[in-house]
C-alpha cells in the first residue's frame, strides 16, 4: 500500500514538474517576443525623434503641411505611449496588449 502511494506521489510530481517545464518554456518564449517588440518601438521612436529634431530647428513657414501634419501625429503617438506607460500594471493586463492602439494611432 505504501508502495502505491509512493508511486502514485512520484507520477504526481513528474506532471507538476514537466507542466512547470512547460509553463517556463512558454514564458520565456513570450518574453523574447516582447522584448523583440520593445526594441522595434524603441528604433521606430527613435526614428521619428531625429526627424523630429530636424522639424524643430525649423520655423512653421518653412515646414509643408504635410509634415506638419505628421508632427502633430506623432506628438499625439508620444502622448498616448506616455499614458500608457504610466497606467499600474496589471499582469492581466500588461502594457504591451495596447500596441495594436498604438499601431492603429500611429497609421491614422
Amino acid at each position: 500500500m505504501a508502495e502505491m502511494m509512493a508511486s502514485a506521489a512520484t507520477f504526481v510530481m513528474r506532471s507538476v514538474i514537466g507542466k512547470l517545464t512547460a509553463r517556463l518554456a512558454e514564458n520565456y518564449h513570450l518574453a523574447k517576443d516582447v522584448e523583440r517588440k520593445i526594441r522595434f518601438l524603441k528604433d521606430e521612436l527613435s526614428a521619428m525623434d531625429a526627424v523630429l529634431q530636424k522639424l524643430a530647428d525649423k520655423d512653421d513657414d518653412q515646414i509643408d503641411g504635410p509634415s506638419k501634419d505628421w508632427r502633430n501625429k506623432v506628438r499625439e503617438l508620444s502622448y498616448d505611449i506616455e499614458d500608457i506607460l504610466h497606467r499600474p500594471f496589471d499582469a492581466q493586463s500588461p502594457p504591451w496588449r495596447f500596441q495594436g492602439q498604438l499601431c492603429a494611432q500611429s497609421h491614422a
